[in-house]
């Protein structure tokens, strides 16, 4: 509702929309190769200002939760889009490439209300596993390490379906 006050010789008009504004969630991943030097503790910043070599043609598995995967590959400047999922868990497991072994990802979620800032996101393995709501746009920036200077690869509690480590915006 409104409140419009009105004088004499003024006039008001109004012309109310519903406009549906549901949009599927979307996923953008950036793949990124870093160099030796590369600490995988470093900050969102430090890695994106050091890990510079897009990752092409890397392997990627997706899928909603409990549901079977589907396969794709990064494009010539180390991207994908993910368009069209349905809200729910989804998740994206890494085939590392020859010579890689280990990953940290960065992930920022966009709605209608704004924007957060890239936060670490945790790794189930080579799986990382986002809750997907409608109107959202999520964007990691997945950043992988060469054989040796890899984070070390959690193991998962016996029974875990991958989940319970997710990230959410």
């Amino acid at each position: 509702s409104i409140e419009i006050q009105v004088t004499k010789d003024t006039y008001v008009m109004c012309d109310w929309f519903n406009i549906e504004s549901h949009q599927d969630p979307q996923v953008w991943i950036y793949k990124y190769n870093c160099p030796e030097s590369a600490d995988w503790h470093w900050d969102y910043h430090q890695l994106l200002s050091n890990c510079t070599t897009p990752a092409p043609g890397v392997e990627f598995g997706f899928g909603p939760e409990g549901e079977g995967q589907s396969a794709s590959i990064t494009d010539d400047q180390g991207r994908w889009l993910y368009e069209d999922l349905a809200p729910g868990t989804w998740y994206w497991e890494e085939h590392f490439p020859d010579g890689y072994s280990g990953a940290v990802v960065y992930c920022q979620w966009v709605d209608p209300h704004g924007s957060g800032e890239f936060q670490k996101a945790e790794l189930d393995g080579a799986t990382l596993w986002l809750e997907l709501d409608d109107d959202q746009v999520v964007t990691c920036y997945w950043f992988d390490f060469p054989d040796g200077h890899a984070p070390a690869s959690p193991t998962p509690p016996s029974g875990s379906g991958g989940s319970s480590g997710g990230s959410g915006g």
